[in-house]
């Protein structure tokens, strides 16, 4: 049986042509019938949001996650035109 558990925070900054967001937390799981199968896993992460030009928006983001079996960095990109 598991029992997980997950705190997280985050904060976000704003201007006018940009929305920027930090995030962060950790997650824990307790196998109660196997003590040595639990795991911990902590993640930080920001988002950002460009408004470019009139109709034209960048977005970005980034994510670090760490835990017992996995350690790994995802990226996304992506310019999207609004008509």
């Amino acid at each position: 049986m598991r029992c997980p558990t997950t705190r997280s925070s985050s904060a976000r900054l704003a201007a006018s042509t940009s929305s920027d967001r930090f995030s962060g937390g950790r997650r824990e799981e307790n196998d109660r019938v196997t003590p040595t199968l639990g795991e911990r896993v902590t993640w930080t992460g920001f988002d950002t949001d460009v408004h470019v030009a009139r109709r034209l928006y960048l977005l970005y983001s980034l994510e670090h996650d760490r835990s017992t079996a996995t350690n790994f960095n995802q990226q996304y990109a992506s310019l999207s035109w609004r008509f």
